[in-house]
């Protein structure tokens, strides 16, 4: 017996000479994860060590154009007709469904749903900021609003070349431009982008107020016999007549 016991003593000596710690013994790294059970490793969420971003909020940009409308279909058109005219604005334009709660911050508001009638008051709040609206609905009848010469906001009407009839016009009326839809009916919320996006493009490159820009506008706009029948330069079916971006840009009278 003496002599196992000390065979067996001699074999653990061995074992511990070539490194290799004996089976059971808490040395080894096995037998030590065994004892204590699996390592949990613990981090705390997310959510608890960094706050949540807050939601990007981002305000009206000076340059902007805005697109004051009622929803995305009708929104989308308006879109594309103002692109057509000024396809290099697209990054500008904001889209919105409700009445923003300030408009300094734009160049130009566009609301194609609704006629001026109660936005005179609102323009004048914002004069570096030019408002294009129609004058009135798209049934053809005259329709009667107060002065608006003093306020930044312009009236627009259409006609459509396969149309019998335009839209609303009446004394306030500034411009008329073509909707483009050839559908056999006028729509002035497509001749009313048309309309706007040709203004920006005059005040950009003229460098001056908006009261230049309209005014070069209304002198070079394109009339002729049946538009103004007497050479008038204003009629309350067209207005100043149809805008010419290039002559009003060139334009360089009083």
């Amino acid at each position: 017996m003496r002599r196992i016991a000390l065979l067996g003593i001699l074999f653990t000596l061995f074992l511990f000479s070539c490194g290799t710690p004996p089976p059971g013994s808490l040395n080894s790294d096995e037998d030590a994860k065994a004892q204590k059970g699996p390592t949990i490793s613990f981090e705390p969420a997310k959510a608890e060590t960094e706050a949540l971003p807050e939601e990007e909020v981002i305000p009206g940009r000076k340059g902007s154009i805005l697109i004051w409308d009622v929803n995305d279909a009708h929104s989308y058109l308006v879109k594309k007709v103002f692109l057509e005219v000024y396809p290099e604005s697209k990054d500008r334009l904001e889209v919105v469904f409700r009445r923003p709660d300030d408009f300094s911050t734009y160049d130009v508001v566009i609301r194609s749903t609704t006629g001026i009638q109660g936005m005179v008051s609102t323009a004048k709040k914002y004069p570096e900021t030019l408002f294009v609206m129609p004058v009135g609905g798209n049934d053809e009848k005259e329709v009667s609003h107060s002065n608006n010469s003093t306020a930044p906001i312009v009236a627009t009407r259409a006609t459509e070349s396969k149309a019998p009839k335009g839209t609303a016009y009446g004394g306030a009326l500034d411009f008329y431009d073509l909707d483009n839809k050839d559908d056999g009916k006028a729509h002035v919320s497509f001749s009313n982008p048309r309309i706007a996006a040709k203004l920006l493009l005059i005040w950009e490159a003229r460098g001056k107020s908006w009261k230049d820009a309209l005014n070069a506008a209304r002198k070079t706009a394109d009339r002729g016999p049946k538009t103004h029948p007497n050479g008038e330069m204003h009629n309350k079916k067209f207005g100043y007549g149809r805008i010419n971006v290039e002559k009003a840009i060139k334009y360089s009278g009083r």
